[in-house]
């Protein structure tokens, strides 16, 4: 979990093995993964013009 000054999630992550099993796969498949929040990203960006 990756964030700023202010506790705005940028982004998070994890490990995921398993999944695939789960969801019907015929064996366990170590993954892992991450999602980042653009939105928040773009918010706490300042652009000098």
């Amino acid at each position: 979990h990756v964030s700023d000054n202010k506790s705005i999630p940028l982004g998070g992550g994890g490990r995921y093995d398993g999944l695939v099993k789960l969801l019907g796969g015929s064996e366990e498949i170590p993954a892992t993964g991450f999602a980042v929040n653009v939105d928040s990203i773009l918010s706490i960006i300042t652009v000098d013009e």
